[in-house]
């Protein structure tokens, strides 16, 4: 059988918290059983699924399941992606999504591969979209057409009747 030292572990890690409209970013890495990184000779696939928590379909740009593949490179250890959440009129303030490995073809370049690291963690992360402002509390900056790192209200905030 396989242990430890012949297995590849897929792992990912990223943005746990983040304001409605901003983009989370994520990495999934190849490691071995201590966690150094581990470089394919071949390209490997990796399929990321994305569901929403509480968080509904319209609060970032995928639906609920869907899934997005992420292709580490032959020759690099690891593989960028992002959500990106969208701006709206509705309160998302403590909405969470997940995006979690789901399947990784490696080519057969290697003996085992396991999803989450040696101890069965880094399998999946957690985001919390808050609301770009509180109206009781609407945080900085006081003017909510200049944003910064909490963007506050804009026009896509607003509601009219």
């Amino acid at each position: 059988g396989y242990g430890p030292e012949d297995t590849v572990y897929v792992v990912i890690d990223g943005t746990k918290e983040l304001w409605e409209s901003q983009t989370g970013e994520y990495v999934v890495k190849l490691v071995d059983k201590d966690g150094n990184v581990v470089v394919p000779t071949k390209d490997t696939d990796v399929v990321v699924k994305y569901t929403n928590k509480t968080t509904q379909d319209g609060d970032t740009e995928f639906n609920n399941n869907a899934t997005i593949k992420v292709t580490i490179k032959a020759g690099s250890s690891e593989a960028k992606f992002t959500v990106e959440t969208i701006d709206d009129y509705l309160a998302d303030n403590g909405e969470i999504y997940n995006v979690a490995i789901d399947s990784v073809d490696d080519k057969g370049q290697f003996e085992k591969v396991t999803i989450g690291d040696i101890e069965g963690k880094n399998k999946e992360v957690d985001t919390t979209i808050l609301d770009n402002s509180n109206p009781n509390n609407p945080g900085e900056p006081d003017n909510p057409l200049t944003p910064g790192d909490n963007p506050g209200y804009g026009p896509e905030d607003t509601v009219y009747v």
